[in-house]
């Protein structure tokens, strides 16, 4: 129980040099801030008009559907069924970035988001505290 604090942890990084200095970056992260920059440049298209003439319980799914590959990443990685590599950590997290970025500018009320992005981030954090608790009962026997 006291390595619980891990499932917040950034373990996994890439390395910039910026002005002969290493900078670690987490991959997921720095994944994420690419989708949400990336929104910028494409909040005119025509495929973003076409999200937007969607009913808005439409465009919600269609946002959190972009959460579910690394939620799929992340829980296979954390539950030890493979291992993840930061490239694909990186894409992920991008299409998660590029998710929020959208959910954001949905019309949606402000009491909708925030209950939407708290049921889904505490359904992946029960999903690694499930796993952090069975992990030594199951390795034991």
């Amino acid at each position: 129980m006291k390595d619980l604090w891990r499932l917040l942890a950034h373990q996994h990084w890439i390395t910039l040099r910026l002005f002969k200095r290493e900078v670690r970056l987490c991959a997921r992260c720095t994944g994420y801030a690419i989708g949400l920059l990336a929104y910028l440049p494409i909040r005119s298209s025509p495929i973003l008009s076409l999200f937007y003439t969607l009913e808005l319980p439409f465009q919600l799914l269609l946002c959190s559907l972009f959460s579910t590959p690394l939620m799929f990443d992340w829980i296979t990685q954390s539950w030890g069924w493979r291992e993840s590599n930061n490239r694909l950590r990186l894409v992920t997290g991008a299409i998660m970035g590029l998710g929020v970025a959208l959910f954001l500018s949905t019309e949606a009320p402000f009491y909708t988001k925030t209950t939407l992005c708290f049921s889904l981030a505490s359904g992946i954090m029960f999903l690694g505290l499930i796993n952090k608790i069975l992990t030594p009962l199951i390795y034991t026997r």
